[in-house]
């Protein structure tokens, strides 16, 4: 079961709730407000059993002074999951990878298969995982249980919705103080900081990483770090057909690393990030296959 404060921090990020698609019956709205809007998508999406989606995304470095800037990442994806089997295949490439050119990945009765331009990979076994999965995924499509009118309509202040021909369209908006949704999700950022170095205490033993890992938390999660990341105007827009489904998702920020940080050193500069996602075939049989 996902801790309470996780849960909120995933409705601040709209893109990471609504990926999982919509696969509700077909029940037109007329003239929703953004927060009814934003709850119906919600609590629609967790509901798909199954979708189709191809992602092309990338990313780009500057150097500090954004003189010379050069792609560190091009790739594209293609996949059909099987949400509740826990089942699913992907295909996707990375141009800037040698040995990573075409990989194909199989998740088939909790173990995880894959091929990388054409050599097989190592099995992973992920079967006693599975159950957690499935728990959780159920746990999440209760949604009436973590997803409360109060909680959508603080998501809704920072969305902007239109209503369009075949559907919908969800936007972040342009007018957010970051500084200003830092302090008034303060605790939450304070939980979310305890519960991250929590976590990393049980996954190292070695004082270095976390000791860097630990100031790599403490420099995106803070007043000026917010307010940096907002004022370069990130985009995150989703487009719903008329029954709430998902069709379209694009995600486009800027973050920059400083000097001071010593666990990026040579990585210093503004990076670009790009995702554009279609998603379709909701609900139709998944067929999988090892690799």
């Amino acid at each position: 079961m996902m801790n309470k404060g996780w849960k909120k921090l995933g409705l601040l990020s709209l893109t990471a709730t609504m990926l999982w698609g919509v696969g509700a019956p077909g029940v037109q709205a007329q003239d929703l407000t953004t927060d009814e809007l934003v709850n119906r998508v919600i609590k629609t999406s967790l509901q798909s059993k199954s979708v189709h989606t191809k992602v092309k995304f990338s990313m780009t470095h500057s150097d500090l002074e954004e003189k010379n800037t050069q792609t560190v990442l091009d790739g594209e994806l293609d996949g059909s999951f099987d949400l509740d089997k826990m089942a699913g295949k992907a295909e996707f490439g990375l141009a800037k990878f040698p040995g990573a050119s075409k990989v194909k990945l199989a998740l088939v009765d909790g173990y995880l298969y894959g091929k990388a331009d054409g050599k097989d990979l190592e099995p992973i076994d992920l079967k006693s995982q599975v159950p957690s999965w499935k728990s959780d995924l159920e746990s999440m499509r209760q949604v009436e249980t973590w997803l409360s009118p109060k909680d959508s309509g603080e998501l809704a202040k920072y969305i902007q919705s239109v209503k369009e021909d075949q559907g919908y369209l969800l936007q972040l908006s342009e007018a957010i103080d970051g500084k200003q949704l830092y302090r008034d999700y303060q605790q939450l950022w304070d939980q979310v900081k305890q519960e991250a170095l929590h976590q990393l205490l049980l996954e190292t033993s070695n004082p270095t990483i976390y000791g860097d890992i630990a100031s790599f938390i403490d420099y995106v999660l803070n007043e000026e770090a917010f307010g940096a990341f907002m004022a370069r105007k990130p985009k995150i827009l989703v487009q719903t057909d008329k029954d709430f489904r998902v069709t379209h998702v694009t995600v486009d920020f800027q973050f920059s690393i400083d000097q001071g940080m010593e666990i990026f050193s040579g990585l210093t500069g503004t990076f670009h990030v790009k995702l554009e996602a279609d998603l379709d075939q909701y609900d139709q049989a998944v067929s999988v296959e090892k690799p």
